[in-house]
């Protein structure tokens, strides 16, 4: 159970390597107007995180999610799967 949470956030932290640079400006404003609307400036680090992992999140489900391969299902391969031609000997 652990483990299965662990492996989401793993994906989860790719996207987030993938659009951190992009979007460091982005998450350093969301900050800056949570302040000018009295948000104590000891919360700038958690606001910035929270608010680039939800832009990876996003990234993630629109952007790479569609093109992630799906476990094969083993019983189908097995029926389609070509059957070798055997080898004469000589």
């Amino acid at each position: 159970m652990v483990g299965s949470k662990l492996a989401q956030f793993g994906i989860l932290t790719y996207s987030l390597y993938l659009v951190h640079q992009f979007n460091l400006q982005s998450a350093n404003g969301a900050a800056e107007l949570l302040f000018r609307i009295g948000v104590p400036h000891l919360f700038k680090i958690p606001i910035e995180i929270i608010a680039m992992v939800m832009i990876a999140a996003v990234f993630w489900y629109f952007c790479e999610r569609p093109f992630i391969n799906k476990p094969l299902d083993r019983s189908a391969s097995a029926r389609t799967a070509p059957v070798p031609a055997k080898l004469e000997t000589v």
